[in-house]
C-alpha cells in the first residue's frame, strides 16, 4: 500500500505540472511519452520483439500527438496510411520473421492508443484551453475515481465476482462502489474547477444535466478498458504490462480504463452535446 501510496503522489505531482502547462506543447509531449511506453510495454507483452515493425509503431505513436492543431490535422490520414503501408512493406520484407497477425495486432494497438490518447489534446485544441482542460479532467476523474473507489469498495465490501475468467479480483461490489465514487469525483472536481475558473475571471458554465446523463456511459467505459487490459493480461500470461509504477504497475496499466473513458468524452461533447462552456 505504501509503495502504491508514493506512486499514486509522484503521479499526481507530474499530472499537475503538464496540466500547469496545458496550453503548451508539453502536453502533446507528455501524451507522446505515454503513448510510447503503453504502446512499448503492450507489445512486450505481447511478445512481438521485431525491431523494425516496433520501431515503426513507436514512430507512430510519437508524431500523432503532435498532428492535431488547424495546421497539421489534414495530414493524419496521409500518416494513416504511411503507417500501414510501412508495415505491409516491413511484413514483406520480414515474412520469415514476422507473422501477418503480429502486424495487424501491432497496427490495431498503436491505433487505438495513439489516437484515444490524444483526445485529450484535441479537446483543448477544438474547445479552448478553459473547456479543454474541464473535458480532460472529467474523462481522467471518471476513468481514476472509479479505479480508486473500485478498489477500496471491492476490498472493504467484495463478495460476488465481477468477471472470474478474466479478473478473478474484480467483485461486483467493487464495481458498483467504483462507479458510484467516480461520478462523485467527477461532479465534486467539477464545482471545484468552475470555483476556480470564476475566481480567475472566467465565467465556466457546465452543464450539469448533460455530465449527470454521461457520467454512467463514462464510469462503464472506463471499466471495460479496464476489464479489456485484463483480458489482454490473462491471454498473454503476465500480470502487469510494467513496472515504472510500483504497486501500480506500467503506464498502461494505470491508463487503461483513461483510454476506454477519455475518447468517450470527446465524442460527447463533439458529436452530442457540450457539457460546458464559456458563458
Amino acid at each position: 500500500m505504501k509503495q502504491r501510496v508514493i506512486s499514486a503522489l509522484v503521479g499526481i505531482g507530474i499530472l499537475g505540472v503538464v496540466l500547469g502547462l496545458y496550453d503548451s506543447y508539453v502536453l502533446n509531449a507528455a501524451v507522446s511519452i505515454v503513448g510510447i511506453i503503453g504502446l512499448d510495454e503492450l507489445l512486450h507483452g505481447a511478445g512481438y520483439k521485431h525491431r523494425a515493425t516496433n520501431i515503426a509503431a513507436y514512430a507512430y505513436a510519437a508524431t500523432i500527438p503532435f498532428l492535431l492543431g488547424p495546421a497539421l490535422s489534414r495530414y493524419v490520414a496521409l500518416i494513416n496510411y504511411g503507417f500501414a503501408v510501412l508495415l505491409i512493406l516491413i511484413f514483406l520484407g520480414s515474412h520469415r520473421e514476422v507473422r501477418i497477425e503480429q502486424v495487424a495486432m501491432t497496427f490495431l494497438f498503436t491505433m487505438v492508443i495513439a489516437h484515444a490518447l490524444s483526445t485529450l489534446i484535441a479537446c483543448r485544441d477544438n474547445f479552448g484551453t478553459s473547456v479543454g482542460m474541464f473535458y480532460n479532467l472529467v474523462g481522467l476523474a471518471a476513468a481514476w475515481g472509479t479505479d480508486t473507489c473500485a478498489y477500496f469498495a471491492g476490498r472493504q465490501f467484495g463478495k460476488r465476482k465481477l468477471a472470474p475468467n478474466i479478473s478473478p479480483k474484480k467483485t461486483v461490489e467493487g464495481a458498483i462502489g467504483g462507479g458510484l465514487g467516480g461520478a462523485v469525483t467527477v461532479l465534486a472536481l467539477s464545482y471545484v474547477y468552475a470555483l476556480y475558473q470564476s475566481m480567475s475571471g472566467v465565467n465556466l458554465v457546465i452543464n450539469y444535466g448533460a455530465l449527470l446523463v454521461a457520467l454512467p456511459f463514462l464510469v462503464v467505459s472506463g471499466m471495460l478498458g479496464d476489464l479489456a487490459a485484463s483480458a489482454i493480461k490473462r491471454q498473454f500470461g503476465i500480470k502487469d504490462f510494467g513496472h515504472i509504477m510500483p504497486g501500480h504497475g506500467g503506464v498502461l496499466d494505470r491508463f487503461d480504463s483513461v483510454l476506454g473513458a477519455m475518447p468517450l468524452v470527446y465524442v460527447i461533447v463533439r458529436y452530442v452535446t457540450p457539457l460546458a462552456w464559456i458563458g
